[in-house]
């Protein structure tokens, strides 16, 4: 039994060791969450407009296009709740805030539901919830061995030691996309409107706690005066002629349950806008850098 017990130790303990080695080094690698993060723990006094969203606006909205003392803070994937989340932690930072830009999409109203019914058992959504635990330092809790989440951290630090810091995003928090195959029909790829699926209850219920989410944004600027704008994004006419009434109808009916109690909220919609043509988006439903530029250049003339 001792000798069993021996070997067990002998193998366990390297393991433990590698492990413990391998969770640091993980952690100290930098990723778009630690380094906005970062920047915003620095310079959060100097913004004057701060970006949120998800990747509608991260990749979409450039910063320096836009006007001085703007950073976009937008992450892909990032739902109503954690801008709630952030916009709280850091606003008392911000004196010199005057207005948000807030990237809003097709499916937002939703996305607490279908994200995690998509994800929740892919190791990508648990990465996704550590990064905001412990990189942008949203909860106080995190896991001290994240094994579930180890495969996306670990598939970037292997892109980085080939490719470099490309995926990083810039200074300014902006991380923009190129085309993904110049000339070629990119605009055939198979179709990714994701049409939510579940029960009036239950969409209800995320539909009505995303609003709440929302209120609560437009609550605290409005307390201190500053401006919420809403930019809804582009999309390709390939994905908006497979959108379905119903879901137009919520996107455009979420915003308006907010407006009718804050004024201090603009809608500008892009969803449809004919000045988009396919050499802008780099797949169906998100700017490439050239549309980017585009949206951003509209946006300082226009906010």
């Amino acid at each position: 039994m001792g000798k069993f017990i021996k070997y067990i130790l002998l193998f366990s303990i390297p393991n433990i060791f590698m492990l413990a080695m391998l969770e640091g080094y993980i952690r100290s690698c930098p990723n778009e969450y630690s380094i906005k993060r970062e920047w915003m723990d620095e310079h959060a006094t100097e913004v004057k407009t701060l970006i949120l969203g998800s990747s509608y606006a991260d990749w979409e909205f450039n910063p320096e296009l836009i006007g001085d003392s703007c950073f976009n803070l937008a992450i892909p994937t990032r739902t109503v709740k954690y801008d709630c989340f952030l916009l709280e932690k850091y606003i008392g930072q911000m004196p010199n805030l005057q207005q948000i830009i807030w990237g809003y999409g097709y499916q937002v109203p939703y996305w607490d539901y279908y994200y995690p019914h998509f994800y929740r058992d892919m190791p990508s959504y648990n990465s996704v919830l550590f990064h905001y635990q412990y990189n942008m330092k949203v909860h106080e809790e995190a896991p001290l061995f994240p094994i579930a989440v180890l495969y996306t951290p670990i598939r970037n630090v292997v892109l980085k030691m080939i490719h470099g810091n490309e995926d990083l995003c810039r200074p300014n928090g902006f991380n923009p996309r190129k085309l993904l195959s110049k000339g070629a029909n990119w605009n055939d790829q198979p179709m990714t409107v994701w049409n939510v699926e579940g029960t009036k209850e239950e969409l209800e219920t995320v539909y009505e706690a995303n609003l709440h989410y929302l209120k609560r944004m437009l609550e605290l600027c409005k307390s201190k005066g500053i401006t919420f704008n809403v930019v809804i994004t582009p999309v390709h006419k390939n994905f908006y002629s497979q959108t379905t009434k119903q879901q137009r109808t919520a996107m455009y009916q979420f915003l308006n349950d907010a407006k009718r109690e804050y004024s201090n909220m603009n809608v500008f919609d892009f969803f449809s806008d004919s000045r988009f043509s396919d050499d802008d988006f780099q797949d169906l439903n998100h700017l490439s850098e050239v549309g980017a530029n585009k949206i951003s250049k509209i946006l300082c003339d226009t906010i």
